[in-house]
């Protein structure tokens, strides 16, 4: 009893009963109390002593397991508690021998990838990832086993890799592993130890920042808008490419830039000097608030034209409201604003001709009420202009005309244009004569010339029955022309006549038809009369006598006309000996090339515009196979042919030369392809070039013909070629080639894993070690063989000495399993201690009133603070943790207790360095026998990624807010099924919806398929140019002037990108003046008089309608080369320079002079020139209209002339 506790006092009575029976006990505890008092836990063995079956006594062994019970017992407590983190913890704890043997997994894998532990042990790493991640692990663990030769392995610590596994249910997740090596006591490595954590949601959130900057980014390099982002003090920042060839400097050189770059160089909108102050740059600098839609021109040097932008710039600010980034946009509108320049231009230019015309001009609206009218309309009709302006069109007819003027407006309405010739009323009641030409230039706007004939009239009525004989008779005169009567007679020739027949004038007319027609072609004579009679239209081949008897083949035409009141007949006759010669010629060349075409080695085959063989030569039948029967109407769509490509894949008919010949309307040179002969019942291949043929004038070919050679031989010859040279490519394992400096000459696609393990490449060299190796094998020109492994396999090298080229073959060969069977697979299962304290991730484990009760190395090596500063405290205490936060994170911890709080956030706190540093968090609940016991806390730094992840943001951002703030529409397209994948805020308002995913000819346009103006065709043909258009969208009711351009988009793919700009403010505008411009463009253009403006300083015509220039016979692209007075008669150039002259100086000068005027011909004509000086681009030019007064001046004369010409 003084030694037993009290307890165990009966259980050693018991003990010495069992030894008295002869009964051994061994290793029974019980504790026993030293003289000091102290317990002690003692291990029993008690073994009774017998002599003759009599009991002697009782061996008693006690042995003092008291520290090491103490000892055992902790671990076994500390062991239940790591297992239960390992088993309970949220990611997966997992460890590897340095095979790659999964020889521990946590119960987690279960609840993320669906296998148990003892599943996943069975698994290789191949089974568990995907191949691209495969390979990412086997590289690094490469370089980990190399650099941990040098003692510089980045396992010591920890390397993060993110990994694609494989899920049970064959889908794929992206987990985030830390890795660490496992070392045993003696300092060993013997596994890898890793924490995996699901990070899909991240790494989806992740990619769409991503995706989002990139989109940005790539809108931002390829937006047709210029683009510039400054820093705070105004300096640039970035700039995108438009940017750079608008100020025709990189970006890095406008980096360079201070604000003074812009001094100097910018131009208010109406051409004066900017000052810096007034750039929106500035303005926003001063008063942090956008400036939007300003007109500013740059002109970068003195010698560049001014460029016209619409400039915006917008500030960014920081979270104290600063300006941290100013965006500044610039939208070229130079050609809007030339174009509206040279509308208010030509609108000066045919105003000027509208006030000064000698002509009456009225405008009227579609109700025929006057609107407007020009000072020679007032003087014609006797009224003034407000007089006129109060009247309407009838109101200047009598009532006999009413009737016939309603009639030619409303033909004026319909069909756009309108002549007539009528009397029209003056101010004083007489009647004049007018010759009105109308054209409608819009709906509501209709222009009538106007010109008074009454003078005219009287002149020309006598002249009327002459001039149409003459200008019958004579309209060409390369042709005979011959007149009869309706008997046949001859009653007139011209002179060409007489020289085809052979005849003096006197001897045709004594002549008829008959006479001087071949007597087998007399009813050709006969049906040209009655046809012309009955007809008036006639035309036939005939053949012609002439005098001396010989005869000629002809081409005669026919046409009636009356001349002094009778019908007669006209012939134009065309001799077509040389016509006939030529046919003939043709005939013969056709011939020979007939004859080439059959006898030709080459295979020729002819195709109409449909595809069908309309002719093939007999070589094309022997390549072929078949006969021209056979072959003829098949199109190359027909199955039949087998066709395939040189690669010996199906050809489709669509995709054969001629096809795509005429398809494109380019020739398609040299293709190889092969076609199947059923007479040798085998392919045939052939060299085609197919050539499309258009007939004249036509814009798509009407047949194509395609020649070919018969390469099969060749062919052949190159397929034996090429298979010898893929056996290297074929061996399955590495062979390669190395020169004697170590550069790798040649590797077969076996090579490429032992060369990623060398770190090296095809024309790259190895290392020094093996080059070492390399110049021994060359130099004993002995074969030698190495072992050296790469990631799990092993191979054996033959270094095959080349001497006389200076390289070495490599041959390798896998030995991989004979060098496994060798050696220990096998490696003890690592202690669940050793994986939590070499877990690269922080791990804390705390009770339920939340004090940590446990940390890893990990947690310390993170937080900075050691074990004994973080033990014992309340987690929402520890230092790492802003006291201003304790209310927030006790109210975290009851939110986590309660299974309120995501088992994953991100959180800040704050380093022993004072470093605020970001968090992951990810917690488990630990429960005992069914109860809750504390919290498990596994923290992963992740500074640098958030650091990483918001400098993407911001970019992001950046880029946003400038194609956000962009009032003007912009969206990327599909080009291939049309869907929007990018449209911006303002896009989206216009329509007020969601466009991203939707198809854009549906929603931009409201139509069932791709529009019919689509500029993917064109914009295609040049990739790298931006093609720009007009376009009024009837569901926006708005004008754009559209930019397209070809991009890459951010997976690689070409896209359309466009910018619609709205001008839809300056088209109503300019429409204005468009009209304006239009009407008197119109006024003069289609004016029944000359019209020019002379400088009379340079002697250049600034300016000359149609009539003036087909007067004068010069093209509108030499009117700014002619010499106008070398068109007069040198005695009147005179005077016209003497009245130029006068009105130079101030003297009054009487407008109207009549002058003699040179046509090209050499003839000259009677012209009146009406002109007034005006102000015409800072110059004094003169106005003129001229007016041809020849036949008013001469029809006296010429009256007399015809009178003689008739009677003889």
């Amino acid at each position: 009893p003084g030694v037993f506790k009290k307890t165990n006092v009966s259980k050693f009575v018991g003990i010495y009963k069992k030894a008295l029976k002869g009964e051994s006990t061994k290793n029974i505890f019980l504790d026993v109390v030293d003289k000091n008092g102290e317990n002690h836990r003692i291990c029993w063995s008690c073994f009774p002593v017998f002599d003759n079956n009599n009991f002697c006594y009782m061996i008693v062994i006690g042995d003092d397991v008291t520290k090491k019970q103490k000892v055992t017992n902790k671990l076994k407590v500390c062991d239940r508690k790591l297992s239960y983190l390992t088993e309970n913890v949220a990611d997966i704890i997992w460890t590897m021998d340095l095979d790659f043997n999964t020889t521990y997994v946590s119960s987690s894998i279960e609840k993320i990838l669906g296998f148990t532990a003892e599943e996943r042990k069975k698994q290789s790493l191949e089974d568990m990832v995907t191949h691209s991640s495969l390979k990412i692990i086997r590289n690094k663990m490469a370089k980990e086993m190399v650099k941990d030769k040098f003692k510089k392995s980045d396992l010591d610590g920890s390397v993060t890799l993110e990994v694609e596994y494989y899920k049970k249910d064959g889908s794929t997740i992206w987990l985030e592993n830390k890795l660490k090596w496992i070392y045993d006591l003696d300092g060993k490595k013997t596994g890898i130890l890793g924490v995996s954590r699901d990070i899909s949601d991240r790494r989806e959130s992740e990619r769409k920042l991503r995706e989002s900057e990139k989109k940005y980014r790539v809108l931002f390099n390829n937006a047709l808008v210029g683009i510039n982002i400054h820093n705070a003090d105004g300096g640039i920042y970035s700039v995108n490419h438009t940017a750079e060839e608008i100020f025709g400097l990189s970006e890095d050189e406008l980096k360079k830039k201070d604000l003074s770059f812009w001094k100097g160089k910018l131009i208010n909108s109406d051409g004066s000097p900017m000052e810096f102050d007034n750039f929106p740059l500035s303005v926003v600098a001063k008063t942090k608030k956008p400036k939007e839609g300003k007109i500013v021109g740059l002109s970068m040097s003195e010698e560049d034209r001014v460029k016209w932008f619409v400039h915006s710039a917008r500030p960014i600010l920081d979270k104290n409201g600063d300006i941290d980034k100013v965006i500044t946009s610039f939208i070229d509108v130079t050609e809007l604003r030339d174009y509206e320049k040279k509308l208010e231009k030509n609108e000066e230019k045919f105003r000027r001709y509208f006030d000064y015309s000698p002509y009456g001009i009225f405008i009227a609206d579609e109700n025929g009420k006057w609107i407007d009218v020009n000072p020679q309309a007032c003087k014609t009709t006797g009224f003034s202009k407000d007089e006129l302006l109060q009247m309407n069109l009838l109101d200047l007819f009598s009532s006999d005309e009413k009737n016939e003027v309603k009639k030619a407006f409303e033909g004026l309405k319909k069909k756009g244009e309108y002549s007539v010739e009528i009397p029209f009323l003056k101010k004083d009641g007489s009647k004049n004569i007018w010759i009105v030409n109308a054209v409608k230039l819009s709906d509501n706007r209709l222009v009538g010339f106007t010109k008074d004939v009454t003078e005219e009239k009287k002149i020309l009525k006598e002249l009327k029955e002459n001039e149409l004989q003459y200008r019958t008779i004579f309209n060409s005169s390369h042709d005979v022309y011959l007149v009869f009567d309706l008997e046949g007679n001859i009653v007139d020739a011209n002179k060409m006549a007489l020289k085809t027949y052979g005849y003096s004038r006197e001897e045709l007319l004594k002549l008829s038809g008959k006479d001087i027609v071949h007597p087998d072609y007399h009813y050709i004579f006969k049906k040209f009369i009655s046809d012309v009679e009955e007809k008036s239209e006639f035309f036939a081949e005939s053949v012609d006598v002439r005098k001396d008897g010989s005869t000629f083949p002809i081409e005669v035409k026919g046409t009636g006309f009356v001349l002094k009141g009778k019908q007669h007949l006209l012939a134009t006759i065309r001799e077509i000996s040389d016509r006939r010669k030529a046919e003939k010629e043709l005939k013969e060349s056709e011939k020979k090339y007939r004859t080439l075409f059959d006898t030709m080695a080459q295979g020729v085959v002819y195709q109409d515009a449909d595809g069908g063989i309309i002719s093939a030569n007999p070589a094309a039948q022997r390549i072929l196979g078949l006969s021209f029967d056979q072959m003829q109407g098949r199109t190359s769509m027909d199955p039949q042919w087998k066709a395939v490509d040189e690669n010996k894949k199906e050809l489709p008919g669509e995709k054969h030369p001629a096809m795509i010949a005429l398809k494109t309307g380019k020739p398609v040179k040299d293709f190889v392809q092969g076609i199947f002969n059923p007479k040798i019942d085998d392919y045939v291949w052939i060299l085609v070039s197919s050539i499309p043929q258009y007939k004249k004038g036509a814009d798509k070919p009407y047949q194509v013909f395609s020649t070919f050679l018969d390469i099969t031989e060749m062919k052949n010859a190159n397929e034996k070629i090429k298979n010898l040279s893929k056996f290297p490519e074929e061996n399955s394992n590495p062979v390669f080639r190395i020169d004697s400096n170590g550069k790798i000459l040649y590797a077969n696609d076996a090579s490429n894993s032992l060369l990623d393990s060398w770190n090296t490449s095809v024309n790259n060299t190895v290392s020094d070690e093996w080059k070492d190796k390399i110049e021994n094998v060359l130099d004993s020109g002995s074969s030698i063989e190495i072992e050296t492994t790469c990631d799990k396999t092993i191979f054996s090298l033959n270094f095959v000495p080349i001497s006389k080229n200076n390289y070495v073959n490599v041959y390798g060969r896998d030995i991989t399993e004979m060098v496994k069977n060798s050696r220990d697979l096998k490696e003890s299962e690592k202690k669940y201690r050793r994986m939590i304290e070499l877990s690269p991730d922080g791990i804390a484990t705390s009770n339920l009133k939340g004090i940590v009760t446990t940390v890893n190395k990990s947690f310390c090596d993170i937080t900075g603070f050691n074990e004994d500063e973080i033990v014992g405290k309340h987690i929402a205490k520890l230092p790492t943790v802003d006291l201003k936060l304790f209310p927030h994170y006790i109210n975290l911890y009851k939110n986590i207790l309660q299974g309120k709080q995501k088992d994953s956030f991100e959180f800040r706190w704050r380093h022993k360095n004072g470093e605020l540093r970001w968090g992951e968090c990810r917690y488990s609940i630990m429960e005992k026998n069914g109860k809750k016991t504390g919290v498990q806390v596994i923290l992963r730094d992740i500074t640098e990624r958030k650091k990483l992840n918001e400098s993407f943001d911001n970019q992001r951002k950046s880029l946003l807010s400038i194609f956000d703030k962009i009032e003007q529409s912009i969206y990327v397209v599909d080009p291939k099924n049309y869907e929007i994948l990018y449209a911006n805020p303002f896009l989206e308002k216009s329509f007020d919806r969601k466009l991203v995913g939707e198809t854009c000819y549906k929603v931009l346009q409201r139509k069932n398929k791709p529009c019919e103006f689509c500029t993917n065709d064109i914009i295609f043909k040049k990739k790298n140019e931006a093609y720009r258009w007009e376009y009024h969208n009837p569901i926006t009711d708005r004008d754009y002037l559209i930019t397209d351009k070809v991009i890459k988009w951010i997976d690689g793919r070409d896209v359309r990108f466009e910018f619609a700009y709205d001008i839809t403010n300056y088209k109503k505008m300019s429409e204005k003046l468009r009209d304006s411009e239009t009407l008197f463009r119109t006024l003069v253009e289609q004016s029944t008089v000359g019209v020019y403006i002379h400088d009379p300083v340079n002697n250049k015509v600034l300016y000359a309608n149609p009539l003036i220039r087909k007067v004068l016979g010069f093209s509108k692209d030499e009117s700014e080369n002619v010499d106008f007075f070398k068109y007069l008669h040198p005695d009147d150039a005179k005077l016209v320079k003497d009245r130029i002259r006068r009105n130079l100086d101030g003297k009054y000068v009487n407008p109207s002079v009549e002058v003699r005027v040179i046509r090209p011909n050499g003839k000259l004509r009677w012209v009146r020139l009406y002109s007034s000086f005006i102000d015409y681009g800072g110059k004094k030019v003169a106005l003129a209209s001229a007016i041809d007064i020849t036949e008013n001046k001469l029809a006296r004369d010429k009256e007399q002339e015809y009178l003689h010409r008739l009677e003889r």
